[in-house]
């Protein structure tokens, strides 16, 4: 049977999801790509569990058509997530008697580095490892194989609420799916938007939405910090609904259709002609729309360039990607945001055919990110897959009951293929 790798990114506004098989030497190949209508979620929460079930059930329904067999595992990705990144660091003794790094030295370690002092109304969400330590080695990628008697990790601890993890689980169960595990969307969207040369240099990842901006600051391929801007692409339509006097469908096909930023006015001066809903025609003035588009997005740019300048990391970006739906989709939206900026931007999007949209990259990204983060080991003679973040463990009780304990030590498993 073919490996196939299911993954479904979760938001306001859409649901996306997409499939790829797993066809050997660490390539992918990607079968498809769909995009369902998002119910039951607002801002960035869950706010109707059955209503969000079903728009993860449409969308799991028609990938089943594109491969026609059963699904019953997926990988999740939800926007807004994490609320807080700990620094922490692990540390065990390596347990076999040749001194060898089994793979079960290398979960220990990750374990260890869970021990952290939380608030009973949070959770880990994930494990983000940077630089492994065996011995007096520093700096080490992947330990596997080799020899030592001491092994360390330098790692992230992504936190979120406890009460948005539970929803997604729930809203996901509901739909007879097991989750294989929640993937951070700043490190899905890092694998398939960063070059080789921004690798090593400051890059600023703003993943637009309906709602929300997600704003991922990267240096050095370290996630520093991660945000999120109550303002997304819904409240320009609204601002065009509202001062056009217009539906709000008719405001959001407007913009679609005719929203640009950084505009050549003089070349504008025409107007376009809108029917409402009962058929009257409305003359709406081009240079009216472009100065509500611009005054929302000039916002939404400086609400980030504001927070970036506030915890102290304006000097350390050398250039931004705009991603996701919401403004990325604007044409000029690269060049606007430059001249607030004042660094160079770029829209981020995936090669994958057919999907070369801003608002794919993060769905494709986490199948390039299962992918290349699940390497396979041998343990006693069976091929075991590890992957190189975090996966929740299956519990047979309720999730959401908690002990309220200060200190949390999360139990995690690497799932198997």
């Amino acid at each position: 049977m073919k490996d196939y790798i299911v993954c479904i990114d979760i938001g306001s506004s859409k649901i996306s999801g997409s499939i790829a098989i797993n066809i050997g030497h660490g390539s992918l190949e990607v079968v498809g790509v769909i995009t369902v209508e998002s119910k039951g979620i607002k801002k960035g929460s869950i706010v109707d569990i059955d209503a969000a079930s079903e728009s993860i059930n449409s969308c799991v329904e028609q990938l089943k058509r594109i491969i026609d067999i059963d699904i019953t595992k997926v990988y999740i990705s939800f926007k807004g997530l994490i609320s807080e990144l700990l620094e922490t660091k692990g540390v065990v003794a390596i347990s076999s008697e040749d001194r060898e790094v089994k793979y079960q030295d290398i979960e220990r370690v990750k374990n260890a580095s869970k021990i952290v002092q939380i608030s009973s109304d949070k959770e880990i969400v994930g494990i983000i490892p940077h630089n492994y330590t065996l011995d007096s080695n520093e700096n080490i990628k992947d330990p596997l194989g080799m020899s030592g008697l001491r092994l360390e990790l330098d790692a992230q601890i992504a936190i979120g609420r406890s009460t948005a993890i539970n929803n997604v689980y729930k809203a996901v169960n509901k739909c007879n799916l097991k989750v294989k595990g929640i993937l951070l969307q700043p490190l899905v969207l890092n694998e398939v938007l960063l070059r080789e040369q921004d690798m090593q240099r400051g890059v600023l990842i703003v993943d637009t939405g309906a709602e929300t901006t997600e704003v991922s600051v990267f240096k050095e391929g370290k996630l520093l910090n991660n945000f999120i801007i109550p303002v997304g692409g819904d409240h320009i339509t609204k601002d065009l609904a509202i001062c056009l006097k217009l539906p709000g469908s008719k405001a959001e096909n407007l913009k679609l259709q005719y929203g640009e930023l950084y505009v050549n006015r003089e070349e504008y001066m025409d107007n376009i002609e809108v029917k409402d809903d009962l058929g009257n025609k409305i003359m709406v003035s081009k240079d009216m729309l472009y100065d509500i588009i611009e005054a929302r997005v000039e916002e939404l740019i400086f609400m980030i360039r504001d927070k970036l300048l506030m915890n102290g990391y304006l000097d350390v970006i050398d250039g931004a990607i705009f991603t996701g739906g919401g403004i990325a989709l604007l044409n000029n939206c690269a060049q606007f945001a430059t001249k607030i900026l004042s660094m160079p931007v770029r829209i981020g999007y995936s090669n994958y055919v057919g999907a070369n949209s801003p608002m794919y990259s993060s769905v494709i990204g986490m199948l390039y990110f299962v992918n290349n983060n699940t390497k396979v080991y041998k343990k006693e003679k069976e091929e075991v897959a590890m992957d190189n973040f975090e996966l929740h463990e299956e519990v047979e009780k309720e999730r959401g009951s908690h002990e309220g304990l200060l200190t949390k030590i999360k139990d995690f498993i690497s799932d198997f293929f």
